[in-house]
């Protein structure tokens, strides 16, 4: 995985001079990140930003912000410009690269299953209320997340691969965010399972 994303950074940044990557929280990055800050030799045309965070404080465990600087910023890529999720009104760059986790009940980013959020049609950025603490949280829309020229997901665990396995063989599950990145994207998705 840590391979293709840095040739798909590396891509990006030979056909526009500039790339953007976009990166989840929870635990699916905490051991790639690391691996994929040493592997792009040169990180200063690519700005780094959040598919989703949560509303608490850059030190909380809980922070995707937090988790992309000790675990991507810190780690070797600290010349990649970094764009937290603020103010929905303001959108971060359109991500080229795009590293996604879920969950099982077959979220992605903080796009949960049967959510408002699903409905929203404009690229940018939407506030959610979580069904899991913490609540608050902002979250790139689906469209913005599909307006990326290359997904990568991860599929970690025997329970994760059931819930992939669901997604992927069930097109019409409108209501669940990782059959509708599966089967909505018009761009490259690379899978990796462990």
């Amino acid at each position: 995985m840590v391979a293709w994303l840095a040739a798909g950074l590396g891509r990006a940044v030979a056909l526009n001079g500039r790339a953007t990557l976009a990166v989840g929280g929870g635990r699916t990055p905490r051991d790639v990140l690391p691996l994929l800050a040493a592997a792009v030799a040169d990180w200063s045309p690519i700005t780094v930003t959040l598919t989703d965070d949560r509303r608490v404080s850059a030190d909380d465990p809980d922070s995707n912000a937090g988790l992309v600087r000790s675990r991507l910023l810190e780690q070797g890529a600290g010349t990649a410009a970094f764009v937290p999720l603020g103010d929905v009104a303001v959108p971060p760059p359109q991500p080229d690269v795009v590293y996604l986790g879920f969950g099982l009940d077959g979220h992605v980013a903080s796009l949960f299953p049967g959510g408002a959020e699903l409905a929203v049609r404009r690229i940018g950025l939407v506030e959610v209320s979580a069904p899991v603490a913490p609540v608050r949280r902002v979250s790139m829309t689906l469209p913005m997340l599909l307006g990326a020229r290359l997904i990568a997901i991860l599929v970690a665990g025997a329970e994760k691969r059931d819930v992939y396995a669901r997604a992927k063989a069930e097109a019409a599950m409108p209501q669940l965010p990782l059959a509708r990145v599966l089967h909505g994207a018009d761009t490259d998705i690379f899978i990796v399972r462990d």
